[in-house]
């Protein structure tokens, strides 16, 4: 049974898109010390500045039954995970305002354990509360009709402590961690009411320690918001011992500032527009790279471009911090 409830709660990642962007709550309601918990804590867009939250990111901790003081919990990871694009979420994100279209969850695996010592809590049986806390988080509004205060899930704590992850449930949580670092590739300001055709961005990576290899490709570019209303089309080459990297991504209908919030009938475009954030690409790379001196992108040739496709002075493409890589 125990093994069964270990499958489960690697399974359930996937289960959390029938209710993303929609609640914040453990996954689990029962629990025992040094059990893994898998905890659905954030809307990307709505809870959100759209920054990357990283398992260092979060404080956690978990007041147990009859305490008031709260005990560290260990973060060993966090994921990203998006409903599928034909979902009724997404319908009724881009005809409705209650939910913004092609969100996504941020999901927290944690194990109650201490984060120094990796020794399970002493946690009293009974109801008990965790936190989640991080800078990237935007304030709770106290409105609990999708999310529930992060600062207040509650748990229920079993008599013992959990066994030992059977050693494949626990070879899935090491997979599952195995990731890249990646870059947020994002506009560098925006102002106002934006409307925007799409995005040109060009760049290079020069490996410092050699010639490139032509049968590796460090880096991938995908998009950040799998917006299937928005297309993408890249090109990789190699030129003189350098990776060159283009991409162009547009949505005929616009990149549309605020659609998240209101209806396209409301802003006076189609169903088929983008949010604004939508218009942004994440850049994984491999461990060793040196993003800062070693990839360079062509102020030249990145740009953003309106509707009829001119050029957008004042606006260009940065990197910005996406996922980072540490033992976990």
């Amino acid at each position: 049974m125990k093994m069964i409830r270990m499958i489960k709660n690697i399974g359930v990642i996937a289960l959390v898109l029938l209710v993303s962007g929609c609640i914040s709550a453990p996954l689990q309601r029962y629990a025992k010390t040094g059990d893994v918990l898998t905890i659905p804590f954030a809307s990307m867009k709505k809870d959100t500045n759209g920054e990357y939250i990283n398992h260092d990111d979060l404080t956690v901790t978990i007041t147990p039954n009859g305490s008031t003081a709260p005990l560290p919990v260990k973060v060993r990871m966090t994921k990203r995970i998006f409903d599928e694009p034909a979902s009724i979420n997404n319908l009724l994100g881009m005809l409705g305002t209650t939910v913004a279209s092609h969100d996504g969850e941020w999901v927290a695996i944690v194990e109650l354990k201490d984060p120094e010592t990796d020794k399970p809590l002493v946690l009293a049986p009974g109801p008990a509360t965790i936190s989640i806390a991080s800078e990237k988080l935007t304030p709770f509004d106290n409105d609990n009709t999708y999310r529930l205060d992060p600062a207040a899930l509650p748990i229920e704590i079993l008599e013992g402590t959990a066994s030992k992850l059977p050693e494949f449930v626990r070879a899935h949580l090491e997979v599952l961690g195995f990731d890249d670092a990646s870059m947020i590739v994002q506009p560098s300001a925006l102002a106002g009411e934006e409307r925007f055709g799409g995005m040109q961005l060009q760049f290079s990576y020069t490996p410092a320690g050699g010639a490139a290899q032509t049968n590796d490709n460090p880096l991938l570019l995908t998009k950040y918001v799998p917006d299937p209303n928005s297309q993408l089309t890249i090109s990789y080459n190699m030129v003189d011992n350098s990776y060159h990297v283009k991409a162009i991504m547009l949505n005929r209908y616009g990149f549309i500032t605020g659609l998240d919030d209101s209806t396209a009938e409301q802003l006076g475009v189609s169903v088929l527009a983008s949010d604004i954030e939508n218009l942004s690409l994440a850049m994984t790379y491999l461990t060793g790279i040196d993003v800062d001196s070693e990839v360079i992108i062509d102020t030249a040739e990145s740009y953003y471009f309106d509707l009829d496709g001119n050029r957008i002075e004042g606006v260009t493409p940065v990197f910005v911090q996406g996922r980072t890589v540490s033992n976990r």
